[in-house]
């Protein structure tokens, strides 16, 4: 069996080189701006965000858990539109 101490002392000389290298990196802080223009709408109805697919007639289904408890939810996007008004311009978007 090898004694703990020893595994310490090979833990702590692998890490504090490691600690050092990577704090005499310089931090690249992200920078977020919030847009203050209006928004453009160039073509609202379609949706093709890999992020948010958006598919005229499909659904989506979600699943999970809140502390133990199954949770569910459904979204169904609808084929129908309806249009707003938006700074003296109607828009039509997407029915969720």
């Amino acid at each position: 069996m090898k004694c703990p101490s020893r595994f310490y002392s090979r833990a702590l000389a692998t890490l504090v080189p490691a600690l050092i290298v990577g704090l005499a990196i310089p931090f690249n802080t992200a920078r977020a701006e919030v847009p203050t223009d209006p928004p453009t709408f160039s073509d609202p109805l379609t949706i093709d965000s890999a992020f948010f697919p958006f598919v005229p007639g499909g659904s989506k289904e979600f699943a999970g858990s809140d502390h133990g408890t199954k949770t569910g939810a459904k979204d169904f996007y609808l084929t129908e539109t309806r249009t707003f008004q938006w700074s003296g311009n109607e828009v039509a978007c997407r029915i969720l």
